[in-house]
């Protein structure tokens, strides 16, 4: 018989732990992992359980955030034809979805334009530069992108176009040719959180359009946009992070768009039953991903934006279709994994670069713990992207530890 699995518990709650949760009023547990983390009975533990948008890092250290403001502020109040460019994933069709929102409040003439992954690809490439030129703007902004894209930025300078990048990727060491670079990576940039999506900086972006051009634009309609962009580029959920997504979560729960309200409803999710980063994560990001993964990702920012629900169910409902499509289409393409295995009846497959059976490219696997041999050597994937629901079926069955995803050999 094969040995199982260990677990290895840690120790009960200390009384330094319990008199935290007293302080606090949380839970023992809760107090118990704040404390195995270094946290105690002060402000910032405060501020880590209760984020509040009054914790946000004041903007007016951003480099290049005044010049982007004076720029765009200048060409909307002189009708200026102005071009937006994102990225076809969540946070570059949700950073997008808000400048032209705000910029369409304040008064501008906008043309929203997205990537195609089948039309150039990611950022902004010579196709891009292309449909940028045939809009015929004055100004163009980039959101998620921009930052190396150099020639492109050139050949628009050389043609009398204006740029505004945004964009939180890293900076290359030569110069970029913009009016106005908004990155927080820039390293002439002393802001000191870095860690804002693309999405957050058009959010503070709007906030800076706002006091210049109209006091009475409430920019907080817009953090649902900035949680569901945020969660789904995976990047740190802390600092200013966690009080954007805190505030529009509650934002998506109480009072959410049309479009998302529809897509929530065909997903079987309740949003006023309580939205958490998973429901982001699982439920909403992959339906707004769906499409610039198909084709054009412009459904998704229609169904983002749209005011009336006739639109809205009529776009959410292309997205679930979209969705559906692309999960056949993984199926499909998916490799059949290594037969190899161990001694001890595991195996660890190594990420992998593969091509789909209609051509398209993508990684299929993990690293560590991607997969596992069960009770009788089947093999199960459960932690690939997609397969959470049969992981979590693998677990009530006993096949899996939830600890460490290994699959624990039984008595046969």
């Amino acid at each position: 018989m094969a040995a199982a699995c260990m677990i290895a518990l840690p120790d009960p709650a200390g009384p330094q732990a319990q008199a935290l949760a007293r302080a606090l009023g949380v839970t023992i547990t809760l107090a118990d992992v704040l404390h195995r983390r270094g946290r105690g009975d002060d402000d910032e533990t405060r501020r880590f359980l209760d984020p509040r948008l009054g914790q946000l890092t004041p903007p007016h250290e951003m480099a290049g955030r005044a010049a982007a403001v004076d720029r765009i502020a200048r060409a909307i109040r002189a009708r200026e034809r102005i071009a937006i460019f994102g990225d076809y994933d969540c946070d570059g069709i949700t950073s997008v979805a808000i400048l032209t929102e705000v910029i369409t409040a304040l008064g501008g003439d906008i043309e929203p334009l997205l990537a195609d992954r089948f039309g150039g690809g990611y950022g902004l490439t010579d196709e891009a530069a292309s449909r940028v030129l045939e809009a015929r703007p004055s100004l163009l902004i980039t959101c998620d992108c921009g930052s190396s894209d150099h020639p492109r930025l050139e050949r628009l300078r050389a043609a009398g176009v204006d740029v505004v990048v945004i964009d939180h990727h890293l900076v290359p060491d030569e110069p970029i040719p913009v009016v106005a670079f908004l990155n927080p990576h820039r390293p002439d940039c002393p802001f000191p959180y870095k860690n804002l999506s693309s999405c957050g900086l058009a959010l503070s972006l709007a906030a800076g359009l706002r006091a210049v051009l109209d006091s009475r634009l409430d920019v907080r309609r817009w953090l649902d946009l900035v949680a569901i962009g945020t969660v789904a580029d995976v990047v740190p959920l802390d600092g200013d992070n966690r009080v954007l997504v805190r505030a529009g979560m509650r934002m998506i729960q109480s009072s959410p768009r049309p479009g998302l309200r529809w897509l929530a409803s065909l997903a079987n999710v309740a949003l006023d039953a309580g939205v958490t980063s998973d429901t982001i994560a699982f439920d909403i990001a992959p339906r707004l991903n769906a499409p610039g993964r198909l084709g054009s990702a412009r459904p998704a920012l229609d169904l983002v934006m749209a005011s009336d629900a006739t639109r809205a169910r009529e776009g959410a409902a292309q997205l679930e279709e979209l969705r559906t499509q692309r999960v056949r289409s993984r199926r499909a393409s998916r490799p059949r994994p290594s037969r190899r295995s161990s001694a001890r009846g595991s195996a660890t497959i190594r990420r992998s670069w593969w091509g789909g059976r209609d051509g398209t490219p993508g990684w299929w696997g993990s690293s560590r713990r991607s997969w596992w041999s069960g009770s009788g050597g089947r093999r199960w994937w459960s932690r690939s992207r997609g397969r959470r629901d049969a992981a979590l079926r693998a677990v009530r069955r006993g096949r899996v530890c939830t600890i460490c995803s290994r699959g624990a050999r039984t008595r046969r």
